[in-house]
């Protein structure tokens, strides 16, 4: 089974980001929806000997990294695709220019941001993803990030939301 830690919308929080990998427990793998607002290699480090996949969103383009803006790849015999969402509209709750582009490239998962709110949804047989913030804001959201779970042996897929306690 492979456990995947998704977070997004860092907002330069690194600690909300170590607390995350330390609350997550065993993890095989990182995705990052865009917005960390800091260096690449300084998630790298911090993940380790962890594989980790970052998307840029709309506050990284003045970060100076070169970032894709969206990636998709296959893991456990699901098809996935990740952006951070606001160059599909992600962020006023209409997820059809993202479903859009799951058709075409036959995904199966779609992960992304920008939002800063948690979404799990099925729509069209298409499993939607966006973790929150990991940096979250008093009085709007909490920080939170998920772990995924998938055994494609048993072709079993659960998204697990998690908060971190304090930190903003």
């Amino acid at each position: 089974m492979e456990r995947i830690l998704i977070c997004s919308d860092i907002h330069g929080c690194k600690e909300n980001f170590r607390q995350a990998l330390k609350e997550a427990g065993r993890i095989d793998r990182i995705l990052i929806a865009g917005d960390i607002e800091g260096r690449q290699e300084a998630y790298e480090q911090m993940a380790g000997m962890i594989p980790i996949l970052i998307v840029q969103g709309n506050c990284d383009v003045y970060q100076g990294g070169d970032l894709p803006e969206t990636v998709s790849f296959t893991l456990e015999g699901k098809r996935f695709f990740m952006t951070h969402g606001h160059l599909y509209g992600a962020g006023g709750g209409n997820p059809s220019r993202l479903l859009a582009k799951a058709r075409r490239i036959k995904a199966d998962i779609v992960i992304f941001g920008h939002s800063h709110r948690y979404v799990d949804e099925w729509q069209e047989g298409i499993h939607l993803l966006n973790p929150g913030a990991l940096r979250g804001t008093p009085g709007y959201n909490a920080c939170s990030y998920l772990v995924l779970e998938l055994d494609e042996a048993t072709g079993r897929e659960e998204a697990i939301p998690c908060s971190l306690s304090e930190n903003w």
